[in-house]
């Protein structure tokens, strides 16, 4: 929607490129965009993931639910009166008819992936409505922002609800957020074109003189620059 909105209001592209050639077919300039933006955000999440994966197999953190993962017959043996109370058991053993999928999730707690996603994915999409929006006016900015908020409330809602549903604890999610902040970070700053918006070209904003509105910063930089 925001590239559709850029291309409709003829707003100056830094990141474009001329018309290139696939093959035989032509690749317009606009294609060319979409794929500059999207490519680097795919290759974070991708990274991200894999990052995150990492961390789960090569731990084997042990989730919080872990007990009930493993199975309620546990709950019997630790609460059965012939058994010894308030003892430290250092290991459990699992009923024969526990799936192996739980077996293997139980022990997925570090990190949190729907931590580390969520936090990719909505520091990589504020940046991009901060550079990228080409709306004009306080009101427009304030909405903008409105939606940069939202935004961050949904990745924070989405780590809060994985500590209360007792999927990770409150560390695991914490440094989710934190692999997800800093992979959506390296690829902003060293992979996505979007560097170039911030190299000086911005949205279009009104230029008012005496007769009216008299263009964009853009012709106006165009006019004083035919002239010197």
């Amino acid at each position: 929607v925001v590239e559709v909105v850029r291309v409709l209001s003829r707003v100056p592209e830094p990141i474009s490129g001329r018309d290139g050639n696939l093959f035989s077919w032509r690749v317009p300039a606009t294609l060319q965009v979409l794929y500059g933006l999207l490519a680097p955000f795919l290759f974070g999440a991708a990274v991200t993931r894999l990052l995150t994966v990492v961390g789960k197999y090569g731990v084997g953190k042990l989730r919080p639910n872990f007990l009930t993962r493993c199975g309620y017959e546990v709950f019997t043996e630790f609460c059965s009166q012939d058994k010894p109370q308030n003892v430290y058991r250092s290991w459990i053993v699992c009923p024969t008819t526990t799936a192996v999928e739980q077996l293997v999730d139980m022990r997925l707690g570090f990190v949190s992936g729907h931590a580390s996603l969520a936090a990719y994915a909505m520091t990589y999409t504020v940046v991009y409505l901060q550079v990228r929006v080409p709306w004009k006016g306080s009101g427009a900015t304030a909405l903008r922002s409105a939606l940069q908020v939202l935004l961050v409330a949904f990745a924070w809602y989405i780590g809060l609800s994985r500590v209360s549903d007792f999927e990770h604890f409150w560390v695991d999610v914490l440094l989710g957020f934190a692999l997800g902040c800093l992979v959506a970070v390296f690829v902003l700053v060293y992979l996505s074109p979007m560097k170039k918006d911030c190299a000086g070209v911005h949205p279009p904003v009104e230029l008012h003189g005496e007769n009216g509105v008299q263009g964009t910063p853009y012709s106006a930089f165009s006019t004083a620059a035919s002239t010197m």
